[in-house]
């Protein structure tokens, strides 16, 4: 299961450097991972990546933001 995950997040929104790092990509994997393994009854199923990847740049807008004190509007 890892590995099909640590597949699909190498091609979670590559367009925006956030993505490209290699610490976005251990935290989406390592969620993913933990879902799956403790959701046997759903389990990892290809996509969830994407829409993880919209709830964590939310909430890394909102880090941005309250850095630096202003309202984060460009992911990259």
């Amino acid at each position: 299961m890892r590995e099909l995950i640590t597949q699909d997040v190498e091609r979670t929104c590559q367009e925006f450097d956030f993505f490209r790092t290699k610490k976005t990509k251990d935290i989406l994997i390592a969620i993913l991972f933990l879902w799956g393994k403790e959701n046997p009854d759903y389990g990892y199923k290809q996509g969830m990546n994407e829409l993880l990847a919209v709830v964590v740049i939310a909430f890394q807008a909102e880090r941005w933001k309250l850095k630096a004190g202003t309202q984060a509007t460009n992911f990259e």
